[in-house]
């Protein structure tokens, strides 16, 4: 499949409306393109979540650089700037969870049938997957930092 607008937009508009429902942040696009499937993995923590679509069998990563993703929890709970290891990885699986949830909402609507499923976190170095096909990166900048989502096709 090759990724189209209609199919890529619900996430990125799901991210727009998550940061701000819940962070009450302004985000914006930095850029937006297919990717080499070699080059992944661009954050220090990544919520990783499955996406399977009718013919599209997938996983979407949000990913996020540390800094951003501490400033991120720390507006949600309105607490400190050094938030515990495990309401970081929380929070990104929530996120996933959240962005995912937006874009099935749409993608649904237009025949997808999207199931919902359980987010896995991973922080540290990135993790070169085989099964890959193809692979879509939006980047986008916050109040908070850096953070991007990848859609990728696999196997």
């Amino acid at each position: 499949m090759a990724f189209e607008a209609a199919f890529i937009n619900p996430f990125t508009i799901g991210a727009v409306e998550v940061f701000r429902s819940q962070c009450d942040m302004k985000v914006s696009i930095r850029s937006s393109q297919e990717m080499p499937v070699q080059e992944f993995a661009v954050g220090d923590i990544r919520g990783v979540i499955a996406v399977n679509a009718g013919a599209f069998r997938g996983m979407m990563f949000v990913e996020f650089p540390n800094p951003t993703f501490s400033k991120i929890v720390a507006r949600m709970f309105e607490g400190t700037e050094h938030p515990p290891v495990s309401e970081i990885q929380d929070g990104v699986g929530e996120f996933a969870n959240m962005i995912l949830g937006y874009a099935k909402r749409e993608l649904n609507a237009l025949g997808y049938q999207i199931a919902m499923a359980r987010p896995t976190v991973y922080s540290g170095e990135s993790r070169q997957l085989e099964t890959i096909k193809s692979r879509y990166r939006v980047s986008f900048d916050s109040e908070a930092g850096p953070f991007s989502i990848d859609l990728c096709e696999v196997a």
